[in-house]
C-alpha cells in the first residue's frame, strides 16, 4: 500500500493559544471586572517523578463578595521549544464563585492598586511576554512563575504593598499540607519563557 493510499482520516490540530479563559464567551466579562485584592495560592502538593514535593501555586484576584477570576499556569502537554520534554504552559483564566478553593493550603493576599482590572494584570503578563512559559520535563514551574508575576505586578504598581508582596514570595519556598507549613524549604523549580 503507499503512502496516498494509507492516508486516512486526520484531525486538525487546533492552534494553540496559551492564554485560555473559562468560559471563552465571557473573555470581555471577565477581563473587565474590577481587582479588590490579589491572592497568591497554594494547593494540594504535587507528585512528579522527581520526587521532589511542592504545592501548586496561582492566583485569585477578588472581584466581589465571594466571587474571584483565578489566573492559573499549568501544563498543557504540547512540547515547547526550550526544554528538552518540556510543556508549554496555558495560562487558564476562570471565574469561580468563591474568594479561591477549597484545596488551598495557604493563602496570602497583597493588596492592589484602586480601579484595576483583571485585564490590567492579563495585559501585563502578555505585555511582558511572560504567557509564553514552558514547565520543565516533570511539569513544575508554576512557582518561579508565580514570584516572577508578583515582581512584574509590584514593579508596574498593580500591587501596592512590597511586604505582602515579600511575604508571598517568601511562602513559595515552603511546603504546605493540613493547612500549615511542613517545614520543608524548596528551591524554585524553573521552567523557561520562550
Amino acid at each position: 500500500m503507499s503512502a496516498s493510499q494509507q492516508q486516512g482520516w486526520h484531525m486538525p490540530v487546533p492552534a494553540f493559544k496559551a492564554v485560555v479563559f473559562i468560559p471563552s464567551k465571557e473573555e470581555a466579562i471577565i477581563r473587565s471586572l474590577r481587582v479588590e485584592l490579589l491572592s497568591a495560592v497554594a494547593h494540594d502538593i504535587i507528585t512528579s517523578p522527581d520526587g521532589k514535593g511542592g504545592n501548586h501555586w496561582c492566583f485569585y484576584l477578588s472581584v466581589g463578595p465571594n466571587q474571584s477570576v483565578r489566573i492559573d499556569p499549568t501544563p498543557s502537554g504540547i512540547p515547547g521549544p526550550s526544554i528538552s520534554g518540556g510543556s508549554k504552559a496555558n495560562i487558564v483564566v476562570s471565574c469561580l464563585p468563591s474568594a479561591y478553593s477549597t484545596r488551598a493550603q495557604q493563602v496570602d493576599t497583597i493588596a492592589v492598586a484602586l480601579d484595576v482590572t483583571v485585564g490590567r494584570f492579563l495585559d501585563a503578563i502578555m505585555d511582558a511576554g511572560r504567557e509564553k512559559y514552558e514547565f520543565d520535563v516533570n511539569g513544575r514551574g508554576c512557582r518561579a512563575w508565580t514570584s516572577d508575576q508578583i515582581d512584574l505586578f509590584v514593579s508596574l504598581g498593580l500591587i501596592t504593598s512590597s511586604s505582602e508582596a515579600e511575604k508571598a514570595k517568601s511562602d513559595l519556598l515552603l511546603d504546605f499540607a493540613d493547612y500549615q507549613p511542613t517545614g520543608k524549604r524548596l528551591a524554585l523549580s524553573r521552567g523557561a519563557y520562550y
